[in-house]
């Protein structure tokens, strides 16, 4: 069986991670932030990616965030135990 997958359609991905980092200690051997570049043709709102920071910086200092391919970032979905996906107006991503 696959991970379990949690829709929280409507809400925003920084109201999310202000919630949920609370309850997570994020790994510090690897890598704990991975998002998806921008394509070619596409950019990226720095707004949001800023949101995302001061939401996981509540905390703890936010650690940097990795960027990678689409293709690697997808591969990646195989390996989570845990799925957050959301959908609204704005393009802001995919969490694992």
């Amino acid at each position: 069986m696959g991970p379990q997958v949690i829709r929280a359609d409507g809400l925003l991905v920084s109201d999310l991670l202000q919630a949920i980092i609370p309850l997570f200690e994020l790994d510090s051997y690897a890598p704990p932030l991975v998002m998806m570049a921008a394509v070619e043709g596409d950019t990226l709102d720095p707004e949001v990616e800023r949101r995302y920071r001061n939401a996981l910086s509540l905390q703890a200092p936010c650690p940097d965030i990795i960027r990678i391919n689409r293709f690697a970032f997808m591969n990646g979905r195989k390996k989570p135990l845990r799925s957050l996906s959301q959908a609204n107006e704005r393009s802001t991503g995919i969490f694992f």
